[in-house]
């Protein structure tokens, strides 16, 4: 399973638990996302996965494209029913996921996931996906932005990524950080393809791959600019060409 960063569960469950009980309706394409539970048991342990799967009055070929992408099997390569017998004979393994409709506008629907594992250590894996309505197919984010003004816009990300360093540095300062490589990082285009959007703007992430003994020194790899903020960057004709803020506003209830 890719992206590997680990969380406390309840961490998880507290970003992410909210929206995904409910239908999550998207107007703008026709489409509504839903939360297929299934319940895990192991003796005294429980655990829940909210998984999405896409229905509506859209384009039935975008919509068989979307589910295909979100399939459980092809997200965490078991199904469901691996799962659910895996976990209730050893209670390890994949032991809860949630999920969260970010962005639901114009051309975009933006999902995020959170899958909790139990193994040697609880983790949790995230995944994004980022999908052109008008197809069905998965987003390559940087098709959101100009293409001369890309180099610009990883100039950006970098600076603010080099905050997020300095930033650990000053909290762990008896660490010989001039000891290691692992902070010598930088934010580059290819960290473009991993992007949430949302209703407050574009979150852009950089793994820095830390192992998980070690996580309490990994900085922060996520940076977030408001649509505002990336006026200058985002390609007019673009998939985001639809951006509205006044809508934006009524969304989040402003």
């Amino acid at each position: 399973m890719a992206g590997t960063r680990a969380l406390l569960l309840v961490a998880a469950l507290a970003l992410l638990a909210a929206p995904a009980a409910v239908a999550q309706h998207c107007p703008s394409h026709g489409l509504e996302v839903v939360a297929r539970i299934t319940n895990l048991e192991h003796e005294d342990q429980m655990g829940t996965i909210f998984w999405p799967e896409v229905t509506g009055t859209g384009v039935p070929g975008v919509i068989r494209s979307l589910n295909s992408q979100l399939a459980y099997d092809a997200v965490t390569g078991e199904t469901i029913e691996e799962t659910v017998e895996i976990f209730g004979e050893s209670g390890r393994g994949i032991s809860g996921a949630i999920f969260r409709v970010n962005y639901d506008h114009g051309n975009i629907l933006d999902i995020s996931m959170a899958i909790d594992f139990l193994g040697a250590y609880p983790s949790t894996f995230e995944h994004y996906f980022t999908f052109d309505t008008r197809t069905g197919d998965r987003l390559d984010c940087r098709e959101l932005f100009l293409d001369d003004r890309l180099d610009d816009l990883v100039a950006l990300l970098d600076e603010r990524l080099q905050c997020n360093i300095q930033a650990k540095k000053d909290e762990y300062p008896e660490e010989d950080w001039a000891e290691t490589s692992a902070l010598d990082q930088h934010f580059s285009e290819e960290d473009l393809a991993r992007v949430t959007v949302t209703l407050d703007g574009i979150v852009f992430r950089h793994e820095f791959g830390f192992p998980h003994a070690d996580l309490a020194l990994e900085p922060d790899g996520e940076v977030m600019f408001s649509f505002e903020q990336l006026e200058d960057y985002l390609d007019p004709d673009g998939p985001l060409s639809t951006w509205d803020e006044e809508h934006h506003q009524e969304e989040r209830g402003e």
